[in-house]
């Protein structure tokens, strides 16, 4: 078993889950973000943010990077990867000191491929094609209804949870207008709906019930 611990955007679990990692198991644990935003990225970073906050919480440094190298390289079945060994794809970072651990370059494939913060230009890069947004998402765009049928007195509503994923089941009283259940900012709620933009063309779920923000 392997246990990824994930610090991301809207789910703060590495914290909490420090206490976790001891010399007994720290081989058998691995740094994860999982949805992360750009804005996070950029003020914070993403692994590399990880790294430095297990250091500063006591993880030893060479215990913090195995989690977010080899670690997750053995699981995955990167086995040319992961570590600094004859063999090994030369995916590297340099970095100047183990106490802040700000990456300076990184190497891909052993040449460098991004540097003081700026990626750098790399074979073929420039002849990729950018995709679309819409041309990204498998959706029939002109099919999007976000209207939500109610007739009832109480409404299945997902309760968010301050920096988490788990939700809350919560049953509230809708906010109707004409038929319809609509968001309604002055209790905190709003409408939410998901679809499958990459398989199909068709939705996912359609939202029959309002979410807590």
């Amino acid at each position: 078993m392997v246990i990824f611990i994930r610090e991301a955007t809207n789910a703060h679990n590495l914290q909490t889950l420090l206490p976790l990692i001891t010399p007994a198991t720290s081989r058998r644990i691995c740094f994860c973000t999982d949805d992360r935003q750009p804005a996070d990225l950029l003020d914070l970073g993403g692994i590399d943010y990880m790294v430095r906050t297990a250091m500063q919480g006591g993880i030893p440094p060479v215990t913090a990077i195995q989690m977010a190298t080899l670690n997750p390289s053995e699981w995955f079945g990167l086995r040319d990867r992961g570590a600094v060994a004859p063999g090994r794809v030369a995916d590297l970072i340099v970095f100047e000191s183990l106490a802040d651990f700000r990456v300076k370059r990184v190497y891909r494939a052993g040449q460098v491929a991004a540097e003081e913060g700026r990626l750098l230009p790399w074979p073929g890069s420039a002849r990729q094609r950018q995709p679309r947004v819409r041309s990204s998402m498998n959706v029939d765009w002109d099919s999007l209804d976000f209207a939500i049928p109610a007739a009832g007195r109480a409404v299945r509503v997902i309760g968010a949870i301050e920096d988490q994923l788990i939700t809350e089941h919560l049953i509230e009283p809708p906010t109707l207008r004409d038929g319809l259940a609509v968001a309604d900012p002055g209790a905190i709620c709003s409408k939410w709906r998901s679809w499958n933009g990459i398989r199909t063309a068709g939705m996912w779920a359609k939202a029959s019930s309002s979410v807590l923000a």
